[in-house]
Parts: C-alpha cells; sequence; structure tokens
C-alpha cells in the first residue's frame, strides 16, 4: 500500500491561520491548501493596534483570565524560540487617576511624578505601572510567515459553503478535503453554523466588535522619543512605534457591529482624552488616518477552538487577544487530534 497523504484546507489569513499552519506542518503526510478571501473579507489582524500585553492578569481568578495567561505565555515562548520579524519587544506604560480597579490589578505600583521618563510625559495621571510588551506589525509577520509556510497552496478566493461531508464550495468548483479548519473570525456566523448545536449555540452568543483607531506617520512630526512604547491612559493607547516611524491612538468599542466605517464621534473624544492628558502638544486631528477592524466577541468573552463535525474544527472569538489566544489555540487544537 503506498502513503497516503490527508488533503487539509484551512480557511481565513489572520493570526489564527498562520499560528495553525505553523502546528500543521509539524505532521507528516499532510498536503495543505488555504483560502482567503482577501477581496471580500479583511482579517482584523491588519486593523487593529496590534499589541500584546498581560496587563497585569493572574490565573486562579476566572477561566477566561487563565486562558489569558496561558495564551500569553504561549505566545512569548514562541517568540523567544524564533525571533520573528514583525515583533517588537517593549514597555507598556499604564497610567491611571481612579485607583481603585487599577490599584486591585497592580498591588504594586509606581508614582507617575516620581517616574523618569513619565513625569514629562503624562499629567494628571498620579499611578502607574510598566509591563513588558510587545508591538506587533502585522503585514511584516505575514510576510515572516509565508517564507516558512511555503509548501501551503494559498488561494484567494470566496468559500460559498462548507459541507458536513467536507465538500467545499469556492469559485463555482466543489472539492472534498479530509480535514477543514476555519480561522474565520467573525465569518464563522456565515460559514461554520450547522454542524454542531453547541457550537451554533456559542456563535448566536458571540458579536461582532468594531474597533476603530487613529494612525499617522512621523515624518516632520517635532518630537522624538528613543524607544518604541504603548502608553495606556486609563483604557485609550497612545502607541509610538519608533521601529515603524507612526504614531496611534485608539480605540472605540462598537458592539454588535460589522461596519467598517471609522466612529468619528468616539475617536474624537478618545484624541481629546489622551491630549489632556499629555504634557506634549498632539499633531493636529486632521493628520490621522482613521481604520477600523471587527473583533469577534465570544461567548462570555470566551474564545472558542475545537472540533464541530467529524474532521471539521474552528477557532474563533479571540476578540481583544488574538495575537496571543492564536497561540495556544494552535497548539492545543492540533495537539488533540
Amino acid at each position: 500500500m503506498g502513503n497516503t497523504i490527508k488533503n487539509i484546507l484551512t480557511i481565513g489569513d489572520g493570526i489564527a491561520a498562520w499560528c495553525l499552519h505553523e502546528q500543521l506542518l509539524k505532521q507528516d503526510g499532510i498536503k495543505i491548501t488555504n483560502i482567503s478571501g482577501d477581496d471580500f473579507f479583511t482579517p482584523c489582524t491588519f486593523k487593529t493596534t496590534s499589541t500584546n500585553c498581560l496587563r497585569g492578569t493572574i490565573k486562579g481568578v476566572s477561566p477566561l483570565g487563565d486562558l489569558i495567561v496561558d495564551s500569553y505565555y504561549a505566545f512569548e515562548d514562541f517568540y523567544n524560540q524564533h525571533l520573528p520579524e514583525g515583533v517588537v519587544k517593549t514597555v507598556e506604560y499604564q497610567c491611571w487617576n481612579e485607583g481603585e480597579k487599577w490599584q486591585r490589578r497592580y498591588p504594586e505600583y509606581l508614582k507617575t511624578n516620581e517616574h523618569a521618563f513619565l513625569k514629562t510625559l503624562v499629567k494628571e495621571m498620579p499611578e502607574c505601572v510598566e509591563n513588558l510588551a510587545y508591538l506587533i506589525e502585522p503585514a511584516k509577520l505575514k510576510t515572516w510567515y509565508r517564507k516558512r509556510h511555503q509548501a501551503i497552496d494559498f488561494k484567494n478566493a470566496l468559500v460559498k459553503e462548507v459541507r458536513a461531508s467536507k465538500e467545499v464550495l469556492y469559485n463555482d468548483q466543489v472539492e472534498l478535503f479530509d480535514e477543514i479548519y476555519f480561522c474565520t473570525s467573525y465569518a464563522s456566523a456565515l460559514l461554520a453554523k450547522g454542524f454542531n448545536e453547541k457550537y451554533d449555540y456559542i456563535l448566536d452568543h458571540s458579536k461582532p466588535v468594531a474597533g476603530s483607531y487613529l494612525q499617522m506617520s512621523l515624518d516632520g512630526v517635532n518630537f522624538t522619543f528613543d524607544h518604541d512604547f504603548s502608553l495606556a491612559l486609563d483604557k485609550y493607547h497612545f502607541i509610538y512605534r519608533k521601529s515603524e516611524n507612526i504614531l496611534q491612538i485608539g480605540s472605540s468599542t462598537d458592539n454588535k457591529s460589522s461596519v467598517q466605517l471609522a466612529n468619528e464621534k468616539k475617536l474624537q473624544e478618545i484624541y481629546q482624552f489622551v491630549a489632556e492628558h499629555l504634557q506634549i502638544e498632539l499633531p493636529a486631528l486632521d493628520s490621522f488616518t482613521r481604520h477600523t477592524g471587527i473583533r469577534h466577541k465570544g461567548y462570555k468573552r470566551l474564545p472558542f477552538w475545537g472540533e464541530i463535525s467529524d474532521g471539521i474544527y474552528a477557532i474563533s472569538g479571540l476578540y481583544k487577544n488574538a495575537f496571543s489566544f492564536a497561540y495556544l489555540a494552535a497548539q492545543e487544537l492540533v495537539k488533540a487530534k
């Protein structure tokens, strides 16, 4: 008997798919096809401020917190092992002026006016902490993964239907696969329903969340810092990407929205909030471009990864922790098979 090749299909082209490919390619005797309709759905991976920071989350408080911690360390282990291009290891400064919420999260914190860097940058936020953080440049990270995953057959097409028989309709043709993986974020509600009542319930109680942020090139801007950093002023971010020469401010959160149009009113409020708490003068609001990504918020904010039918799997609901959840999801999903 000859060797049997397992024909695998992955759907989607965001961080969940990239991490999944990394794990699947460790197996022998497989052929992977990836279909991603970039012309139809823009992965949220490319429409986000793209930071990864644990932000004081600890295990033993909630199932979500446990997953956040385990996933963050799965990402960090991968980073330390491979040093992928498109990831910058840096710091996030968390500052606040209403202490109870943040003091519970950070039992040990600093005074902003005693911090060598923040005392010249932040005002009216008397308390702060420093967190290890990573800034991701999604396009560069994708290029790095693609160089590692050249054995995959990448197709830019629109998947119209996936059947329980593992027949897939795309580009007006039908192809049969041995395994199928949905990495389709909020589009999972369109493609991955009808296979499993439990997963259908999760999808019905998940929601798309639009997030808008501001971004601009730093060419000609009259302030510079000597390192990349993320500055969290309460819940809003001022992200200085020296390595990319850009500045980001954001972001808004619009529940149950899949509209890829910026929430201009909320962005104005965020811009004003950040401006009021900085000692430097921000570039004019009109200097920034607007960007919106659609995140997928899972049932009870929990992500999902698992088998939803015989040989059919899904990863969804990664929401704001996609750049860490995706690493643990891929590891556990492939290991469990």
